[in-house]
């Protein structure tokens, strides 16, 4: 059984994945649907290479830890710390540099589990697809303090 492929050979294949998006852009695909194609191969490639999308290995909010361990998973939402509209631009700028794609992955593609009631307080609070004013972009935990959502070991398993 093969492990799979390493950090840095998924990181040059999303340079190549996005660099032939931008190509098809220039010829008139709309971005609208290279955009798609994008989060969909960061996903799949990149996401999903240490395990299942709500795996428990994943960082989670502590209420969406209880609702793991009350067998309550259909409550259980699939975050990005990050939000895919803050991290995107910083892929695309990548695409073209391995090392930086790697780095950037690294930094802002970080998947947090929580519970349905708090992706919907993010969403009320307008943190769906930003972070909060005067926030970093590698601040993963920034949107859940916001809202006051406490994480599984002080958020420093991501």
């Amino acid at each position: 059984m093969t492990e799979g492929p390493s950090e840095r050979q998924i990181a040059e294949s999303l340079c190549l994945i996005f660099s032939a998006l931008e190509q098809l852009h220039g010829a008139g695909l709309r971005d609208g649907r290279a955009s798609r194609v994008r989060r969909e191969a960061v996903h799949f490639l990149w996401e999903l290479r240490e395990g299942a999308k709500l795996s428990e290995d994943r960082p989670h909010s502590v209420a969406a830890w209880a609702c793991r361990m009350d067998g309550a998973k259909a409550l259980l939402r699939y975050e990005h710390s990050v939000p895919v509209a803050v991290f995107m631009p910083v892929l695309r700028a990548a695409a073209g540099n391995p090392d930086a794609m790697l780095e950037a992955l690294k930094r802002y593609v970080r998947p947090v589990i929580v519970t349905e009631d708090e992706a919907h307080r993010l969403a009320r609070e307008g943190l769906n697809h930003s972070l909060p004013p005067g926030i970093e972009a590698d601040d993963w935990a920034a949107r859940y303090r916001a809202i006051g959502v406490s994480l599984r070991d002080g958020g420093k398993r991501a």
